[in-house]
């Protein structure tokens, strides 16, 4: 009877337990959407603002300097006299040249004249051929020395036209390199002058070799240069490695708003793909990756490239949910319950 009353005792303690239901023994855990965790990986380098025309100007002539009142700082609208030199000499030798340009016309034309008269005479057999032919080669020879006489005036206007230099482009001046009363010799370093044209800015740029791919593939890149920010847009990639810093330079235009010449600061962009931070990284029988909540199972998603501290590579959709509490506990295919 006894042994009855204990087996009647279990069947009632079997009916009567609350059966644990499928979501009491799943793992809790917290999960949020891929889209919430990934970001683009970003990359910088140092970076130049650097100008396209930055001249330094020299006198072409031997003659004393007479004017240079461009300071250090001023801008200069293109043409702008910048230095003149002493012109004496020059603008006698352009008399010069012009007076015996002058001389020649004379000749040329009272020798034009007697070639006429011989070629008509000689029509009518009243002077011998030798003497036409006479004629002939002394006008030859008068329009040689009248082409020679143009050219030495076209030189002499140019070497005028020297004693007086003027801004390329428009300009800022950023250094003077002589002043008024010195001589001046061909060659001799007068005032040097950037482009102040915003058009002729350009940012130089030194990329390793292993992020011009990734640079290449970007679609945001900015020149940031304290707290300035500038987007600006690749041009060019230098094909030249330089051998001690492995690095390539790069060259990229201003999309909008530009800094001025010589400011430097790092070039900054963003990858192509996007990452999550690497603390989501688990180690599951030997393979590094993250779980992710599908259908109330964990699943765990293997990273083959993964590395311990860096940031992880996932391809992932946007709308998938990263399990970030709770992980720690668990392994592939477990039962989960997310919660709040």
């Amino acid at each position: 009877m006894k042994q009855i009353k204990n087996l009647k005792l279990v069947v009632v303690l079997i009916l009567f337990t609350p059966q644990l239901s499928w979501a009491d023994e799943a793992i809790k855990v917290k999960a949020v959407p891929f889209s919430q965790l990934a970001f683009y990986l970003e990359y910088s380098a140092p970076a130049t603002v650097e100008s396209l025309n930055e001249s330094t100007l020299s006198s072409e002539l031997s003659a004393r300097i007479t004017h240079l009142s461009a300071k250090v700082g001023d801008r200069l609208k293109k043409g702008a006299v910048l230095v003149r030199l002493d012109c004496g000499d020059y603008k006698l030798a352009l008399q010069q040249a012009q007076a015996g340009l002058a001389g020649v016309k004379a000749r040329y034309g009272f020798a034009e004249q007697r070639l006429k008269r011989a070629e008509r005479l000689q029509s009518q057999k009243n002077i011998s051929e030798e003497l036409l032919e006479q004629n002939q080669m002394e006008l030859a020879g008068l329009e040689s020395e009248l082409s020679a006489q143009r050219v030495g005036v076209k030189i002499a206007e140019r070497n005028v036209s020297k004693c007086t230099i003027r801004a390329p482009f428009d300009a800022v001046v950023v250094k003077r390199l002589s002043g008024v009363g010195a001589l001046a010799n061909p060659g001799t370093p007068l005032i040097k002058v950037v482009d102040a044209g915003r058009g002729s800015l350009e940012v130089n740029a030194k990329i390793m070799t292993q992020q011009v791919e990734l640079l290449q593939q970007s679609s945001e890149i900015k020149f940031r240069s304290n707290s300035d920010v500038y987007p600006v847009k690749l041009r060019a990639v230098v094909g030249v490695v330089e051998p001690l810093q492995r690095s390539r330079d790069a060259r990229f235009t201003f999309v909008e708003k530009r800094p001025l010449s010589g400011q430097s600061g790092r070039l900054i962009w963003k990858g192509s793909q996007t990452v999550i931070p690497a603390d989501f990284l688990m180690e599951r029988n030997g393979s590094l990756g993250i779980f992710v909540a599908e259908n109330g199972v964990a699943k765990f998603q293997e990273i083959p490239d993964a590395l311990e501290g860096r940031p992880l590579r996932v391809d992932l959709p946007q709308n998938a949910w990263v399990i970030t509490e709770g992980r720690y506990a668990l392994n592939d295919g477990d039962h989960i319950n997310r919660v709040q």
